[in-house]
């Protein structure tokens, strides 16, 4: 009987610590979505605004790999899953993750952000890179973005002046 308990109990201990291991601190998955709560929505300019989730460790941080994305998914009208790439910005701040999100008119998961408040909850997978930056891998870097597509800027840029 000693010997069952005991192997069942280093069978269960090694099955959370392998757990725990392949789960960051920030409680976000590569593999699987997890819903994360709106903690403030704040407004950025005509059109766009700043989504700022409490992640599940108010002391972690984000430790994204540089030029990397979340997906976002929600339910559709027909039920369906909407899945739309999102890339955080601001990602060295404890506890949060923070989204720049503009609205567009005919933007199914824009207009589900638009709609979002303080308690309400999104389900998001990630980190997924795109490119693997190192600190001084070039002597010179030229960017060209607009719209949507400033937020990977934002997160390279801020990684460069954080190491340059």
């Amino acid at each position: 009987g000693a010997v069952i308990a005991a192997t069942a109990g280093a069978m269960l201990y090694n099955r959370e610590s392998v757990a725990t291991a392949e789960t960051p601190a920030s409680g976000l998955s590569s593999k699987d979505f997890v819903p994360l709560k709106v903690k403030q929505v704040l407004k950025y300019n005509h059109n766009t605004k700043v989504y700022v989730f409490a992640l599940a460790n108010p002391s972690a941080t984000l430790d994204l790999p540089v030029s990397s994305f979340l997906l976002t998914r929600i339910k559709g009208p027909d039920g369906k899953d909407i899945i739309r790439p999102y890339t955080p910005i601001d990602t060295h701040v404890k506890g949060e993750l923070h989204l720049l999100v503009k609205s567009y008119d005919a933007g199914v998961m824009s207009k589900h952000f638009a709609g979002l408040k303080p308690g309400d909850t999104v389900d998001l997978k990630g980190p997924i890179p795109k490119l693997k930056y190192e600190a001084n891998m070039r002597s010179e870097i030229g960017m060209i973005a607009g719209g949507t597509g400033i937020t990977p800027m934002l997160q390279v840029l801020e990684e460069i002046f954080r190491n340059p």
